[in-house]
């Protein structure tokens, strides 16, 4: 079984431009991505785990860097998009860089 977690430089989201649902989707579709990722690998090392009689232990996953820049947009789609970041299990470190 081959358990291997993504690489820091596949958990890179970058968003420039202004929020609009067209816009946000597709960051909304990454994130969702990477948490499935994440996931499946969790489950791989917990089954890996118990297969090797051990106790499983807590998965540190490798953050996503969300670089953002907007001069704003629809508030409706940035809380939208505010809701996933706060619900990803993994965990998300935004870069602020100025518009």
């Amino acid at each position: 079984m081959e358990i291997k977690q993504l690489e820091p430089k596949e958990k890179i989201i970058t968003f420039f431009g202004e929020i609009k649902n067209t816009t946000v989707e597709a960051v909304i579709k990454d994130i969702a991505k990477i948490n499935a990722n994440d996931l499946d690998y969790s489950e791989k090392c917990r089954q890996w785990a118990i297969e090797n009689h051990q106790e499983p232990a807590a998965v540190l996953l490798t953050p996503i860097r969300f670089y953002l820049s907007t001069g704003g947009g629809t508030c409706y789609d940035g809380m939208t998009l505010h809701d996933v970041i706060e619900a990803s299990r993994t965990p998300i470190e935004m870069e602020d860089t100025v518009a």
